[in-house]
């Protein structure tokens, strides 16, 4: 879990074992939000390789990275 601020930019970095994406759940953002236009096109597949977003509307947001998703990879942001 994380939180920020209304308006605050996220910026995801692969640090490691790639692909690596950034997937908001439909079902788990505020309502209003498209989870599909805040969630990655392709993936983070070089080490280094960053993906950022802006988060104007202030809620709870559930994502994971989709290669990874069985394996835990999921988070929750918290922004307000």
């Amino acid at each position: 879990e994380v939180k920020i601020c209304k308006g605050d930019t996220v910026t995801w970095t692969n640090n490691k074992g790639g692909p690596h994406n950034v997937v908001f759940d439909d079902e788990a953002v505020p309502s209003g939000v498209d989870a599909e236009s805040i969630s990655m096109d392709s993936q983070l597949a070089d080490e280094g390789a960053t993906y950022a977003k802006k988060f104007d509307t202030a809620g709870t947001y559930g994502y994971f990275c989709e290669p990874h998703r069985g394996a835990g990879m999921t988070a929750t942001m918290i922004v307000s």
